[in-house]
């Protein structure tokens, strides 16, 4: 009896820290025409105002989508619809992490072309707190039609000049007598005019199998040059060597230069759709644990299950949690914790859709579960503070929408604002409304 007095003073004296005046609400923006809000890639606060920046479907084409919502509520006040007819800006694959340039605004990177595949290269955009596109252009970023930008951009903001790092993946669309695709991590500094002032690429030596790397993420070092984590993927067959996935760890000077480059692998296929968090000499991390369990002719496949780390500066694991209890297929995109943040010196958040299993066993078929988002907060130790599950539906509701994370912000009540998108497969097979963008606040402590 004394220990269970001892938790409920505890969360009496956690809520009183919280401050009871703080707000939350869960949010489904699904009111619009088919899929107009598809998803939101970003969150940006400011005080206590809540944006944010996604993409939407009209038709055949896709634009830029950028919201304001009351911070209590949850409903939208405004939203930019930016459309170009006949074109395709997919900015809900976009993974920059916005905030304001030297004149207040927001400024965005994504894959973007014309229907008929003409123009096709990244579009760098700057918008204001309103919605009112100020700076918009195209570019072309090679001359060779087979070599095209790819989805997944990343933008970084220059304070002292006023330039951006922009970080995206290209493929190259020729076989070069392989039979397959062929990528690399492009990496160009501009000004905010989008003049080029530098162009650097990270290419691997091809060799019998598809092979490519990935860039995830860049960040500006204090004592100057930036830090870079970028994938590098094969495939093939696991007795030939010739299937792994690795990350890397780079360190470039001012000039986009490798001046070092770590890499970090943790059993053979170790794959991750999430971002590092650098936190001076350690790195933390969600990837993909890997299991072997069917090595074809010529091609390996593996279990994954996801799990979350703390990286040392010889890419020594500290410590490492698992974030699921029973592997699953390949690693994906919707189960990764793609962004994490510092809350104070010792405790860090970040969210993902999780798989909770509720089938009688691991082996069955079909796999039975649900789908919560889950929201972290763990220690530099490697410690839980607390984990939250939320579901939008009732939990039993095994068949309503999985909801994705891509953003997690802190407010300035230091709660937490998190959002993407919800997912409901049927629908979207069926041509039906099925995505929509998902927002969610809670308090300090996840509530």
């Amino acid at each position: 009896m004394a220990s269970k007095s001892k938790y409920i003073l505890l969360g009496l004296l956690f809520w009183a820290f919280c401050g009871n005046a703080q707000y939350g609400f869960q949010k489904v923006y699904n009111h619009h025409k088919i899929d107009t809000l598809s998803i939101l890639t970003d969150i940006y606060v400011l005080n206590d105002s809540i944006y944010f920046s996604g993409g939407g479907r009209t038709g055949n084409s896709y634009g830029l989508r950028f919201a304001k919502v009351d911070e209590v509520t949850g409903e939208l006040e405004s939203l930019m619809r930016y459309d170009i007819e006949d074109h395709a800006q997919r900015a809900f694959f976009s993974r920059v992490d916005t905030d304001t340039n030297f004149r207040g605004n927001l400024v965005n990177l994504y894959r973007s072309y014309n229907l008929d595949f003409t123009k096709n290269g990244y579009r760098l955009i700057e918008y204001d707190l309103d919605g009112d596109i100020v700076f918009d252009s195209l570019y072309e970023t090679w001359e060779n039609d087979s070599i095209s930008i790819f989805d997944g951009t990343y933008l970084l903001q220059n304070e002292e000049d006023s330039s951006y790092i922009l970080l995206m993946k290209y493929i190259d669309y020729k076989e070069n007598g392989t039979g397959n695709n062929l990528s690399g991590t492009l990496i160009i500094k501009t000004k905010y005019d989008g003049e080029i002032l530098w162009r650097k690429t990270i290419d691997i030596t091809i060799q019998d199998n598809l092979i490519g790397t990935g860039g995830n993420n860049i960040e500006k070092r204090p004592e100057g040059g930036y830090n870079l984590h970028y994938r590098e993927v094969r495939n093939g067959a696991e007795n030939l060597g010739n299937y792994w996935s690795k990350q890397h760890f780079a360190v470039l000077d001012d000039t986009g230069n490798v001046v070092s480059d770590k890499v970090f692998q943790d059993g053979v296929y170790c794959y991750t759709f999430s971002e590092a968090f650098f936190d001076e000499d350690t790195i933390y991390l969600q990837y993909y644990d890997s299991k072997l369990y069917n090595e074809g002719q010529n091609n390996a496949a593996y279990k994954a299950k996801p799990v979350l780390a703390k990286i040392g500066p010889d890419m020594e694991i500290i410590w490492k949690n698992e974030l699921q209890d029973f592997w699953g297929n390949n690693p994906g995109l919707s189960g990764s914790m793609k962004r994490i943040r510092k809350v104070n010196d010792t405790s860090f958040v970040g969210a993902r859709k999780h798989s909770n299993l509720i089938s009688d066993s691991i082996t069955a078929s079909p796999l039975i579960y649900t789908l919560p988002v889950r929201l972290y907060n763990f220690t530099s130790n490697g410690d839980y503070n607390w984990i939250r599950d939320y579901y939008y539906y009732p939990i039993d509701s095994i068949k309503d929408p999985s909801y994705e994370i891509n953003d997690i912000e802190i407010m300035p009540d230091g709660g937490f604002v998190l959002g993407g998108e919800s997912r409901l497969k049927d629908s979207l097979n069926q041509g039906k409304p099925g995505q929509f963008a998902y927002l969610l606040r809670t308090n300090c402590i996840g509530f």
